[in-house]
């Protein structure tokens, strides 16, 4: 991870950005850990051949955080928006981590909670009130 930059989802311009720390951490959970964020991570940006995932693109907004940031982006559009069973894409997120990984709901919560206030913080930006 040495040389690579800090993640930081980074909101526009005159918005309110990221909900307030008390919000952001009230339920605990587990500690964030240092790893290779994404950035944009979703199924958009993984490229599947022959039913097998060949590549995955779109790293410049990439850089060194916790890696639940990008575990909370392709569960928002793969579950929440998508069709996907939240239970079974967990279980299998698990099994491709070779059940090494275990994800604390609280955690995934409060990274959730932080993506969604990003997303909405662009809102003015993209559908302006008139």
């Amino acid at each position: 991870m040495d040389g690579l930059r800090p993640f930081r989802r980074r909101p526009p311009k005159g918005t309110f950005g990221l909900p307030p720390a008390g919000l952001r951490d009230r339920d605990g959970g587990q500690e964030c850990e240092d790893g290779f964020v994404h950035g944009d991570f979703s199924a958009r940006n993984i490229l599947v051949s022959h039913g097998e995932i060949s590549g995955i693109v779109d790293f410049e907004r990439s850089g060194r955080g916790c890696p639940v940031h990008d575990l909370a982006s392709v569960y928002l559009h793969e579950v929440l928006l998508g069709e996907m069973d939240g239970s079974r894409f967990l279980t299998g997120y698990a099994a491709a981590c070779g059940a090494r990984e275990t994800v604390d709901d609280r955690h995934l919560r409060r990274h959730l909670r932080e993506y969604v206030c990003w997303v909405l913080s662009w809102a003015p930006a993209v559908w302006p009130c008139r």
